[in-house]
Order: structure tokens, then sequence, then C-alpha cells
């Protein structure tokens, strides 16, 4: 059966396989596909007919995501193209296949709406599927925001059953499953050499840089009887000039010291002294910003606390006693750079709990892997400073970038890349190889599944 949808045709969708004619009409260049909503999908086109000249790619691919419970693409044709095939290839899996009132907009919005409604996720009310409630499963523990590696050894050492079909593997984070990268399942089977890859994070507090009660967030991987989310290979727009710099915030802290006075669970605090520094580096740091500077303090009296960075004293301030307190100072272009040095006087004892710096500043790696915010709209992004070049530019909603450019300077390896997203998202651009250990893996039975 042949669809009519202005400039764009479904030709055909059948065995994990769709064909979708573009024909220029001089009206629509762009139009929305459903795919599943797990499983990986690959999208590749020929043109078969141009006028004129073509800038960029022929073929932009945008992932916004879900409209609904569907997770779709948009599909948006150079001008110049005058006839295109696309091709997507995806998992030959169904979704929940239930009814929802937003069926009938998706037939009218989507070139495959008619057969992609049927790709639904389950309801948000489903948290996990109830295999978990009556099975067992492996607890991974992660404790930074960064990419992380669970092999095929840390499975099998941790009594996880390997003999299982990795395709039918799924990862759930606070109740709902993530798309996770599994290397080597496509033989449906987990070998010596095949490992996993998920975007991990670090237990972050409301209004604390840490969750002040758990050092570790916890992940679980069960074993079940369909296939699991997985990244989707995508596209990217042609590459603009690079975005090379960031604002973000470096948190400096260290559990040095324990205080039995103050209350909990704030006892632990970096340093104690009435007169004390530390000092802390910002790397490619942009001077000509202006930064803004956080410290927290826990005083013993109520003596004054005078705070001098890099020599300069920035006043003197009143804390209550054995409760931290944070105070902020925003400093003017140049007062920070990449060395730095924090210092405080007071007539008694006081104690640095933490730093914050919020600054522009280069966007850079620690060598294996970079986590950083990226801001809506259409943008080009460069990272610098990779041990190595084989590297993996994933969005935190799973969507992984193909064909990212890299670049050599002076023994390390720059990445640059371009998206369009609605809204500011989270990325990881990172080598496999260097991905994070888990900061623990057990195999556990519920209700263990209920503790962190």
């Amino acid at each position: 059966m042949i669809l009519l949808f202005a400039a764009f045709q479904l030709m055909n969708i059948k065995d994990g396989k769709m064909e979708i004619l573009y024909r220029d009409d001089g009206k629509s260049r762009e139009t929305i596909v459903c795919i599943p909503p797990s499983g990986k999908v690959n999208v590749d086109y020929q043109v078969e007919k141009t006028e004129g000249k073509i800038t960029g790619t022929p073929l932009e691919i945008e992932n916004p995501g879900f409209f609904r419970r569907n997770r779709i693409l948009i599909l948006r044709v150079a001008p110049g193209v005058k006839r295109m095939r696309i091709h997507i290839s995806f998992p030959d899996i169904s979704g929940s296949g239930d009814k929802d009132p937003a069926d009938a907009v998706l037939e009218k919005i989507a070139v495959n709406g008619r057969e992609g409604k049927r790709w639904k996720m389950e309801k948000p009310t489903k948290f996990f599927n109830s295999s978990i409630f009556t099975g067992s499963g492996l607890k991974v523990l992660t404790s930074k925001d960064a990419p992380y590696m669970v092999t095929y050894r840390m499975l099998e050492e941790a009594g996880f059953p390997v003999d299982e079909n990795p395709r039918n593997y799924h990862l759930y984070y606070k109740g709902r499953e993530i798309p996770i990268y599994i290397k080597g399942e496509e033989d449906g089977r987990m070998d010596p050499g095949d490992y996993i890859i998920f975007l991990g994070e670090r237990p972050k507090g409301e209004k604390t840089w840490f969750y002040l009660h758990d050092t570790c967030n916890a992940y679980i991987l069960v074993p079940e009887d369909s296939p699991g989310l997985r990244f989707v290979e995508y596209l990217p727009p042609p590459s603009g000039t690079p975005d090379t710099l960031e604002t973000s915030t470096l948190h400096f802290e260290k559990d040095s010291v324990y205080e039995e006075s103050f209350y909990s669970p704030y006892n632990w605090v970096w340093r104690t002294s009435q007169e004390g520094e530390v000092r802390i580096k910002i790397p490619e740091i942009d001077t000509s910003s202006s930064p803004l500077v956080r410290l927290t303090f826990t005083a013993f009296s109520y003596d004054p606390v005078e705070i001098f960075i890099n020599g300069i004293s920035y006043g003197s301030y009143y804390f209550s006693r054995y409760m931290p307190h944070t105070i902020e100072i925003s400093l003017p272009p140049g007062r920070l750079v990449e060395e730095n040095t924090v210092r405080w006087e007071c007539a008694s004892n006081v104690s640095l709990d933490w730093i914050e710096v919020t600054a522009g500043r280069k966007r850079l790696s620690n060598g294996y892997y970079c986590v950083f915010t990226g801001e809506g709209g259409k943008k080009t992004y460069r990272v610098d400073g990779f041990l190595l070049k084989d590297l993996m530019d994933v969005r935190k909603d799973g969507y992984m970038i193909k064909n990212v450019q890299v670049e050599e300077r002076e023994g390390r390896f720059s990445v640059i890349f371009s998206d369009t997203i609605v809204c500011p998202s989270t990325y990881y651009v990172f080598s496999e190889r260097l991905a994070e250990k888990p900061s623990g893996i057990e195999w556990i039975e519920p209700p263990d599944f209920l503790s962190p």
C-alpha cells in the first residue's frame, strides 16, 4: 500500500524495513516518521535527482524524542534535492499497541502514522516490567556523571545469566527504562569480548552538588523476554562554526576532617582552622567572563569570617554556629585564572566545606570523556583533549550521533559535531575503551531493588 503524504510517500514497510520516497512539490521539505520504542534504528538515503547546488547534508535528521508515547524522527530534505529515496531499518518489534487519543493526530502529521501508532511506549504508570518484582536483577552503582562500561567478566562474576539473549537486556533507573548500547549483541549471545555501555549519573541533591544521604545511584539490569531500549544512530545536521566555550560549574570538595559538633549529615568538611587556604584549578578558564564563586562554611562561633580570593578581600561574613552556610561572590572579569587561592581569616576556628565556581571556560575532556549540557536550537560543538580518536557521541535521551569530525592536535584529539534540539540536553562524548567502571555491581533479589 502506498500512502500519499505531501512530498513524502511511504512506499513500503515490512520485516523491519521502511522505504520513503521524496519528490519535491515546492511546498514541504520535512516530515515526521514514527520508529519503534526500542532497538537500533539506521537511516540511509539515495539522492536520485537534483537541481542546482546542494549545500550541506542532503538529508537532515532531527530527534525530538517522543510525541506522546510514540518515538519519532523529523526528516528534513535540503533545497536542491528534487527526488530522494529514504531507507530506514529497525527492529521488527511492536509496542504496547493500545489506543491513545493522539492517534488521530499522529496519522495526520507522520508519513507512517497509521502503521507507527502501534509502536507506543508502555504507559508511565508501569514503571518496571513486572518481572522485576518477581525475579532477580543486577544492581549497578554509579558515582559520577559519566559513560559506564559493564563487561562480560563483570556480569559473569556477579552471577548474571550471560547465557540469555543480550538483545533482551533492559536497564532501569528510578523506575524507568533507559537506552543502552551492547557491543556484539547482534549474534544473540553474550561473548567474553562483549560489553554494555550506558550513560550514568552521580547522585544529586535538590540544593547540593551531591545527594547528602547516598554516594551512588543504582541502575538495575534485567533479562526479559522482549528487546530492550537501545541507542539510536542518526546523521546530524551539517557542522557550522564550532562553539568552543561554555558556562559550566566546577565543584571542589574534600571530606578530610570529621567534626562531631556539627549537625548530621554535615560532619565531614574540607579543612578547619582560624586562618586557612586552599588552591583550586580551573583549566582553560575564559578570563573575559564574570565568574560566580560559592563557598560553604560552618562556624564554631559568631566571629566574622573574612574571605580572600587571589589575595583580594571580598568582605567579612557572619554565620550561626554548627550549621553550614553558603555565600556567593560575583567577581569582575580577570579575577580568576587557572591557578587560584581561596583564603579565610577568623578569630576562632571555622570549617570550609566546599567551593563552586561558575565561569566561562573552554570545553575540555578529562582525556577519557566529557559530559556537558548543550543549548537548545541548532548548534555546533567542539570538545578537546581526548586521548583516543575512536569516540562515541551520545545524547542523554539515547540518540547516537554519527559521522562526527575528529581532529588530531599535539597528540590529543578533538571532536566536532552539530545537533538540533528543542531544549537543552546533556551530551556524553567518550571513547568506549576508556568508559568508567561501576562503583559496585551485585546480583540481588527483591525487595533489595528498593535500596540504592
